[in-house]
């Protein structure tokens, strides 16, 4: 009886993660927040991408994403601190909460539990409480021409934002 109900917890937990993981960037929110009070965002330096160009591509991708929503990027004070982890090699999601790691705890959690190599991971923090607010996840391998690389990583960053900023209410 204990192993059948371990075993519902589990798919009742996990399952909602792997439907979040097979139709797109998994992104996570913390509900209490009221995403329209916030103006404005600054960048703070997370994981970059091996290469300088592609970091140079997703700031650029995530910059357009926000300021199309309404967002202006400022060099100080900001309401909102942006983090890229462009991560190259396999990271557990303890390692992502680990403010060792990254300098902010958070309760956001976002599928997958593991995150692969070629994972790009997008951090929105809010900048007074040093909390993680919101994150994006998404995974694939970008390789190729830097014009090939381009599309792709505005591709998973518009796939990100798609539905940013997150109706709290629901």
């Amino acid at each position: 009886m204990v192993n059948k109900t371990i075993c519902h917890l589990l798919i009742f937990f996990f399952l909602p993660m792997a439907i979040g993981a097979l139709w797109g960037a998994p992104v996570d929110f913390d509900p209490s927040v009221d995403f329209s009070l916030y103006r404005n965002y600054s960048w703070k330096m997370g994981t970059p991408a091996r290469s300088s160009e592609a970091q140079k591509r997703i700031e650029a991708a995530v910059n357009h994403e926000l300021q199309e929503r309404g967002l202006e990027q400022i060099s100080q004070n900001a309401q909102l601190l942006v983090l890229t982890h462009a991560l190259a090699e396999k990271h557990t999601m303890e390692q992502l909460n680990d403010p060792a790691y990254f300098g902010y705890w958070s309760g956001v959690r976002a599928a997958p539990y593991d995150f692969g190599a070629g994972t790009l991971v997008v951090d929105l923090v809010d900048a007074a409480k040093e909390k993680v607010i919101w994150r994006g996840v998404a995974s694939s391998t970008v390789s190729g021409s830097l014009d090939r690389m381009a599309k792709k990583i505005d591709k998973m960053v518009r796939k990100l934002f798609r539905d940013f900023p997150p109706d709290s209410e629901s």
